[in-house]
């Protein structure tokens, strides 16, 4: 691998990487855990990376290559465990996602804590469900542990589920299907949009063939209630703060919630932001001219944060590094947003206008008709499977259930970075319903992809009497709008299957059974405007 370290920025190797053999680990209620043990081949103790999975340590998808992640590190001078997790692939006991990720965490750690090899200096390492076993064991606040990266995860999981209050119907069901059983199998493609239409919602895994109690629970509990409190590590941010690098995309499904804990942390919490998906790099390189974004380049930051914390090399470099969408370069800053960074207003207008300037009183509400038996389909976007990123949006701004407001295009190159929000008055005839908002880069070729940057929802439950303002997070973005191309702002109902297209009645709409169509008003008046709030860098 030597060549290819080389070209990813990663320092050589030091040490000839070994396996160390198989261990099981006890827990505290005797339930053993399976791991796999890599070190350099000198004796000695060493800091020591820990990675607990649920997805396998061997050669498994989707995360096949754990193993030579262990190597690599391993021959910089690291001893690396990875584990199964409780109930799954060698280890022994039932598989719940989540609830025993606290304790077997903090019972590894411990364990690793008495090892001959260990050198009192702990980090912990990787993305999607193995970040949430680092702020599960971060939340003990064990004085060994000097350094984690979390990549692509978060501490707040209700939040990543219902993002907006509406359920990630896609994400929540091809996930579950594929991880119900001990070993994970992919999920049957073939089936998932016949089954993500089904009613009720929560039958869904029963229609893919592979139910799963969890994706039931999911649905049952739709608000921030207990069950939710027992998932979420937010706690994790508290006390004494863990030297953090978030690793985080703007095309991913933890996207918000990973970046509100970013904005949680200190000094010590850094941050990459590139335009990763879940499922997917999201970098058709060849097509998109994004050639310097390859996630593959993080190992190196990785790699980069471990040897200052665990081995007191210099960290070399600032707080947050942020690709640059339509530069193809990666910039630097000490915050996010980056300082120089002003929120700017673009007001949703009349004649689907999107401009600076504030309406007067001429603008009519812009209305439409949503019906839950034809939703607007997903075109990529931040969701779990094979077609999340960034995707042509040509499809959905001509359906009728779709206002879209455009900006004339710019005299002047434009560069957003950071937060999107959207704030609309908003009136529906429905007693509950959604709004979603997607901001979508419009290109000065004709015959290019017209690119969804970020999209929200926000569930309304109940709809209050007469227009009323919502407000709609659309997470973050870091990218270039040149001369002569143009920002373009759908509003609708529906993302389906990204969410959950709701069904327009009363109650948890994952056990409605019925729907109804919803007339649907965006109030654009002086009294009760809607705008969407940009970053720009002056």
């Amino acid at each position: 691998m030597g060549w290819i370290a080389r070209r990813l920025g990663i320092r050589d190797r030091d040490h000839r990487p070994t396996f160390a053999g198989e261990r099981r680990i006890r827990m505290r209620d005797g339930t053993e855990l399976r791991a796999h043990h890599f070190a350099p081949h000198d004796p000695g103790k060493h800091p020591t990376i820990l990675v607990r999975t649920p997805y396998g340590i061997g050669w498994h998808p989707p995360l096949f290559l754990l193993p030579l992640f262990a190597r690599t590190m391993a021959g910089r001078g690291y001893n690396v465990l990875l584990q199964d997790t409780r109930g799954r692939y060698g280890s022994a006991g039932d598989f719940y996602p989540f609830v025993h990720e606290s304790d077997d965490g903090e019972d590894t750690a411990a364990w690793i804590a008495d090892q001959p090899w260990f050198d009192g200096r702990l980090g912990m390492w990787g993305p999607s469900y193995l970040g949430y076993t680092q702020w599960a064991v971060a939340r003990h606040k064990p004085e060994y542990l000097r350094a984690l990266v979390p990549i692509i995860t978060s501490t707040d999981f209700y939040s990543t589920f219902y993002p907006g209050g509406a359920f990630s119907l896609i994400t929540s069901l091809r996930w579950a299907s594929s991880n119900g059983d001990r070993r994970g199998q992919m999920a049957p493609e073939r089936r998932l949009p016949a089954a993500a239409r089904t009613r009720p919602v929560r039958d869904a895994s029963r229609a893919v063939g592979r139910p799963a109690a969890f994706f039931e629970d999911w649905t049952d509990h739709p608000s921030a209630d207990e069950y939710w409190e027992r998932v979420n590590l937010v706690d994790a941010r508290d006390g004494p703060a863990i030297p953090t690098l978030q690793i985080a995309g703007t095309y991913d499904m933890f996207c918000g919630p990973q970046m509100a804990d970013f904005a949680a942390g200190d000094a010590s919490m850094h941050l990459d932001l590139g335009p990763m998906a879940h499922g997917t790099p999201a970098i058709p390189p060849r097509r998109l001219g994004w050639r310097n974004a390859s996630p593959a380049r993080l190992l190196a930051s990785s790699l980069q944060f471990f040897d200052h914390h665990l081995l007191g090399h210099d960290l070399g470099r600032r707080r947050v590094r942020h690709y640059v969408q339509g530069a193809d370069r990666w910039d630097d800053a000490d915050a996010w947003p980056p300082a120089g960074a002003v929120p700017h207003r673009l007001y949703l207008r009349g004649g689907g206008r999107l401009e600076p300037e504030a309406p007067g009183s001429g603008d009519e509400p812009a209305s439409f008709v949503y019906d839950p038996n034809d939703p607007v389909p997903t075109f990529g976007g931040t969701f779990l499977g094979p077609r999340c990123g960034p995707a042509d949006q040509s499809p959905t701004a001509s359906r009728s259930d779709v206002r879209a407001f455009e900006t004339p295009a710019f005299d002047r190159e434009l560069r957003l970075a950071g937060p999107v929000r959207a704030t609309l008055h908003v009136a529906s005839d429905a007693p509950a319903t959604d709004f979603t908002v997607k901001l979508v880069h419009l290109p000065a070729n004709d015959g290019a992809p017209a690119l969804n940057l970020c999209d929200g929802i926000r569930r309304l439950d109940p709809v209050p009497s007469g227009p009323t303002a919502v407000e709609i997070d659309l997470w973050h973005q870091s990218v270039v709008v040149k001369p002569g191309e143009r920002l373009r702002v759908e509003v609708s109902s529906s993302n389906f299957p990204r969410y959950d297209a709701h069904p327009n009645v009363a109650g948890n709409p994952a056990h409605a059974t019925t729907s109804r169509p919803a007339r649907q008003e965006i109030h654009l008046s002086a009294d009760a405007p809607s705008w969407i709030e940009i970053h720009v860098l002056a």
